[in-house]
């Protein structure tokens, strides 16, 4: 039989001064797992920016198996145009339960993700175009930043393809000179003709403590379709800025109301862009 001591400086030595991501993305300061994995309670999922830990120690009793980190934030960098990890001060306490007839390393498992598995699979669909790095930066001649989805074509008030950002990019590429077909149900470009979409009902998302905490602020672009009912739907984070809060604002965004843009006074589904702004007060 191999002795607790020996099983927990394995245990010890696989996983401390690692950083893990949590499956689920939960966002509890305690979690609680039967010796398979399953999670005990009600937890909460939340952003998988603030989902990694860094685990600091790792005790293993007779009945669990107790597991302590902190937790880590992606903050992204505009200039950089990726994610920066940020150690925060927020400490997460995990326990599994231990039983004879389960192996631990498979009951941590399901508690962690594995670095084999895709992850833009488990990603919320707001994120998958930018995980899935089908968002890029086009530079504008304007100077203003302008962020699209890879293969979006849109329709003009002309009925020709339009592909979002390319009006005024400094550089023209070959393979951005001929926007893709249209969709067999397309989505239309504001302006020459449709009208903008006019906003009728957009609550500001909620300021998640751990961003508070940490005093970040800044903006969040997304891009989404504005339907003709004036719903919104089809939304993208084209670009981020972390600590969570991207996905509060997908979340505030997908309850916002419009009156719906027109085209020879018609209602038109339109893509638009939209920023939400976190400032701290």
């Amino acid at each position: 039989m191999v002795a607790q001591s020996d099983v927990e400086a394995s245990l010890r030595s696989r996983y401390e001064q690692k950083i893990l991501m949590l499956r689920n993305f939960y966002q509890d300061g305690h979690l609680q797992y039967d010796s398979t994995g399953v999670a005990k309670g009600n937890p909460h999922p939340g952003s998988w920016t603030v989902a990694r830990l860094g685990i600091t120690k790792v005790r293993l009793k007779p009945d669990k198996l107790e597991v302590e980190g902190t937790r880590i934030a992606e903050s992204y960098e505009t200039k950089l145009l990726k994610f920066v990890p940020v150690r925060t001060s927020n400490q997460v306490r995990i326990t599994i339960d231990r039983d004879s007839r389960f192996a631990l390393e498979t009951a941590v498992s399901q508690v962690f993700l594995d670095s084999s598995e895709k992850f833009v699979d488990l990603v919320p669909s707001y994120w998958k175009a930018f995980v899935g790095g089908q968002v890029e930066f086009v530079p504008q001649s304007t100077g203003k930043p302008c962020y699209r989805i890879k293969g979006l074509s849109l329709i003009s008030a002309s009925g020709k393809p339009w592909k979002w950002c390319e009006e005024d990019a400094k550089e023209k590429r070959a393979s951005d000179t001929q926007p893709e077909s249209p969709a067999t149900n397309p989505v239309f470009k504001v302006g020459d003709g449709i009208t903008a979409p006019t906003p009728l009902h957009t609550p500001d998302p909620s300021y998640l403590p751990l961003a508070r905490q940490a005093g970040i602020q800044g903006t969040t672009v997304l891009q989404l379709v504005v339907t003709e009912q004036g719903t919104v739907d089809n939304v993208q984070i084209v670009r981020p800025q972390g600590f969570g809060l991207d996905d509060v604002a997908v979340e505030a965004v997908k309850t916002w109301t419009f009156k719906p843009a027109l085209r020879n006074g018609q209602p038109v589904p339109v893509q638009i862009s939209v920023e939400v702004n976190f400032r701290l007060t």
